[in-house]
């Protein structure tokens, strides 16, 4: 009997392993391509519309885009400075886990949950203990929506004094500073030893990645998580420099998110300040905020092109940016997230 088979009865897991690789593999791909075809004519027609914007701010949209996932990932990477481990991921895995995060959030809606799930079994291929990998994704949350609440509340204030803003724009921001209060006061409620099951449970109901969460709850059944081991005030107390710098990373995603679109308006000739183009970025975040559809298409599109015209930019300027914005931002990942997926998936 060869080496080789005596190495493949030794590892009776592996062919299991390889075959669910492949079938989840198919199935993503499946799922992706349904996606493709089905929105092929809006995405054919963004992509025609990429003629229409000069080619330098294009290429500075495309590189804003792309520096929204560097630091997303410095976010995950302050924050996992607390941990004080060697084997921890660098800025070059965080920023692979960000774009497959993205794409899961794509794919699957599931207000950002999906997103979530992967991002806890990434970080638990590096021994990092189940409990701090949740503590790490409640603290992340909570930078997210501390982030949201204090640019919503700026920009409301700001709004007071701009005649031009309707009343619209400051019932959004006080809705969303409304719903993300109560988002994130749930959110402090998971450093709680109850509600951190809860919340558990429902990364595992997502199937794109139940199976592999299952070993990890196994695991955390049969350590009976203590009070002692999540302890999320602790951890918001003694890292208060990483929280202010995972903070400033929250504000840069943002920000880079709005200058793509500024670069945009540029782009097809249309002069646009920071303010409008940050508040109807806002405003389109706050209203997709529930997951009605993958990514939120059309309640997204709809929502950003009415903002825009009603602050009174033209129409057909508000649609060809907030298309190719989409295009950037949801449309050109996926495929990367896929395949970065897989290559996630085969590395296992």
């Amino acid at each position: 009997m060869s080496a080789e088979n005596n190495n493949a009865k030794s590892l009776p897991g592996r062919g299991k392993m390889r075959t669910a690789y492949w079938w989840w593999s198919f199935a993503i791909f499946m799922l992706l391509l349904i996606l493709i075809v089905y929105y092929f004519p809006e995405i054919r027609k963004e992509l025609k519309l990429l003629e229409t914007v000069h080619s330098y701010w294009l290429s500075l949209a495309i590189f804003l885009q792309i520096m929204t996932y560097f630091f997303n990932a410095m976010v995950y990477f302050f924050l996992l400075k607390a941990f004080k481990q060697e084997n921890l991921p660098g800025v070059g895995a965080l920023i692979k886990a960000s774009v497959i995060s993205l794409f899961f959030d794509q794919v699957v809606p599931s207000a950002g949950i999906s997103g979530k799930a992967y991002i806890f079994g990434f970080l638990a291929r590096f021994n990092i203990a189940a409990t701090k990998v949740i503590t790490l994704i409640v603290v992340e949350l909570l930078t997210f929506y501390v982030t949201l609440e204090l640019l919503i509340v700026s920009l409301l204030v700001t709004s007071l004094f701009h005649s031009k803003i309707t009343y619209v724009f400051e019932g959004v921001l006080l809705a969303g500073i409304l719903v993300y209060l109560v988002i994130g006061s749930a959110t402090v409620f998971a450093g709680r030893k109850k509600f951190l099951a809860v919340i558990y449970r429902r990364l595992a109901k997502v199937k794109l990645v139940r199976k592999r969460l299952e070993r990890f709850s196994r695991s955390m059944q049969q350590r009976q998580l203590g009070e002692d081991e999540v302890r999320l005030s602790a951890f918001l107390k003694g890292n208060k420099m990483n929280l202010f710098y995972a903070f400033l990373a929250q504000l840069l995603v943002i920000a880079v998110d709005a200058l793509t679109l500024l670069a945009l308006f540029q782009g097809v000739g249309v002069p646009v300040s920071m303010f409008s183009v940050l508040l109807c970025f806002i405003c389109t975040k706050i209203v997709s905020t529930l997951p009605v559809s993958p990514g939120a298409l059309v309640l997204y599109e709809s929502g950003m092109t009415f903002f825009f015209t009603s602050l009174g930019l033209p129409l057909a300027s508000s649609v060809v940016v907030t298309l190719l914005y989409r295009l950037l931002s949801f449309w050109l990942p996926m495929p990367v997230g896929f395949l970065l997926y897989r290559s996630w998936l085969k590395a296992a």
